[in-house]
């Protein structure tokens, strides 16, 4: 009787053991990473941004990422986990709500796949290697960090 109760005793213990291992608060990390910018006006230059929206275009057809941000928010883009290459449209609208001015803006980077956790899954980071523009209101794209991981740290700068 003594050895059944110290085996049961022994297998309630392991398996509360492995109840509370595995019982965990839930993802709390976020799970997408996302390219923070903003956008600048450089000193002298009389154009004044209103909202800027930006679209998926490409494998991503002409998708609204982000819809009327207002020109001094923080601009969260995600870039496409399975290229290398994102693509997007940027329309420009500025105080005359007639006037808008668009711009292309493309990415280069490189993709890491991060384990966050059992319950949160993989993530995948990415690594800027550059970023190209047309000239129609940007006048230039500066990195600030180039790691883009599922922490809210400002990635870019877009001048205009």
């Amino acid at each position: 009787m003594g050895k059944v109760l110290i085996h049961l005793l022994l297998l309630t213990m392991a398996g509360s053991f492995l109840f509370t291992a595995c019982d965990s608060e839930g993802c709390v990390d976020g799970q997408v990473s996302f390219a923070i910018g903003s956008c600048s006006q450089l000193p002298f230059d009389s154009l004044k941004l209103s909202t800027v929206s930006v679209y998926g275009t490409g494998m991503w057809s002409d998708s609204v990422m982000k819809s009327s941000v207002s020109g001094s928010s923080a601009l969260e883009i995600r870039l496409d986990p399975a290229s290398e290459i994102t693509k997007l449209r940027f329309d420009f609208a500025l105080k005359q709500p007639t006037d808008t001015i668009r711009d292309t803006v493309t990415f280069y980077y490189e993709n890491h796949d991060y384990f966050v956790s059992i319950d949160c899954g993989c993530v995948v980071f990415h690594y800027i290697d550059s970023i190209g523009h047309t000239n129609n209101f940007i006048k230039k794209i500066a990195i600030t960090n180039p790691e883009i991981t599922n922490e809210k740290t400002p990635n870019f700068t877009i001048y205009y």
